[in-house]
């Protein structure tokens, strides 16, 4: 079995082969289909070609599925979350930016913590995943 990823909300399978399929929303309300790779720290993503994201853009991310907001904690807004089940059955959190273009992913799994992407260190206090 592959990985797979997973809304926090419903449970639901976001992945097909390498593309997690997320919706992206805008400040101003736009919103699109965005996909990112499902390899850890690969930041290869495509997006609906009606969707124009800037550089530096905070952007939300909302399940297709069941519509909720993939925020990782209401006070850290610019972060959002999904579940990691592995071809082991292992189940793990992935945390991600919402900066557009920031390289910051965090694979948490039972309290250990493996970051990826040049700007993790942005996010490095030792007790933010609790």
């Amino acid at each position: 079995m592959k990985t797979k990823y997973l809304c926090p909300e419903c449970n639901g399978i976001l992945n097909i082969d390498e593309d997690i399929i997320l919706i992206a929303k805008k400040k101003n309300g736009e919103k699109g289909f965005l996909l990112l790779h499902t390899k850890l720290g690969n930041y290869d993503h495509k997006m609906d070609s009606t969707l124009k994201i800037e550089q530096g853009e905070q952007v939300d991310f909302f399940c297709p599925l069941c519509q909720i907001k993939l925020e990782y904690h209401k006070k850290k807004t610019n972060l959002s979350k999904l579940i990691r089940i592995d071809e082991n059955d292992k189940e793990s959190q992935v945390i991600f930016s919402n900066i557009y273009g920031e390289k910051a992913t965090y694979h948490v799994e039972d309290k250990k913590v493996l970051s990826f992407g040049q700007q993790a260190q942005k996010y490095t206090d030792p007790e933010w995943f609790l």
